[in-house]
């Protein structure tokens, strides 16, 4: 017996004591399988689909423009040359605007023109000075003016005689004065500087010997018609 042991408290061979304060042993039924945790569930993502690239609208001035002159009105066709179109594809780029935005506006000259050309004939009709009963004499000289330093059968009196009449100056009030003043002041310096007489032309009215075959319409100066 080992020194200092008190009968009866010594422990039997191959029991081991308890360990005081140790949690009991845990205990497995054997016929009860071990708990496995359940598989998270697998969340599936739907598939990201990219939106179809869409080129962007035409914004701006074109690289080249594809316009239409506009329908004949007032006779404007006979007028319209390839330089105003150019001139109006300048207008158009400066504007930056769009094929189809120069088109419209494109399309409203020949009503702006019809519309200034016929607010200036009536307020030229009405002009106290250069109007009414001496409508016949600025229109004389007006052609004596145009017909001294731009002959119709040059380059630049043939066009400027289109430009007033496309774009309705010829009725303009203050053009019509600046021009008449001129072709008055020519006729009292040189009394015989109108055109020779050929086949009674001097007998015919101002407008026809300006525009010959277009009568009052066709002038680009106001008539009293």
């Amino acid at each position: 017996m080992p020194e200092n042991s008190v009968p009866g408290t010594d422990p039997l061979p191959g029991n081991t004591p308890p360990v005081v304060g140790a949690p009991p042993a845990a205990t497995q039924d054997p016929e009860t399988p071990p708990v496995t945790p359940p598989e998270p569930p697998v969340v599936t993502k739907p598939p990201v689909v990219e939106a179809p690239v869409v080129p962007p609208a035409e914004a701006g001035a074109p690289t080249a423009y594809a316009l239409t002159a506009p329908a004949d009105v007032e006779n404007f066709s006979e007028h319209w040359a390839t330089s105003d179109m150019t001139l109006f594809t300048l207008k158009a780029r400066a504007n930056n605007w769009t094929n189809d935005e120069a088109q419209a506006q494109l399309d409203r000259v020949p009503d702006d023109h019809k519309v200034n050309r016929d607010v200036w004939k009536e307020e030229l009709k009405a002009d106290p000075d250069f109007g009414g009963e001496h409508m016949e004499r600025t229109e004389a000289n007006v052609l004596r003016c145009i017909d001294h330093f731009l002959p119709k059968d040059t380059k630049h009196g043939a066009n400027l005689r289109r430009m007033m009449n496309l774009t309705g100056y010829g009725n303009n009030p203050s053009l019509v004065a600046l021009i008449q003043n001129v072709g008055k002041a020519l006729a009292e310096d040189e009394p015989g500087l109108l055109r020779p007489k050929e086949a009674n032309v001097e007998d015919l009215p101002a407008y026809e010997r300006l525009y010959p075959g277009k009568g009052p319409g066709g002038s680009p100066v106001a008539t009293t018609a």
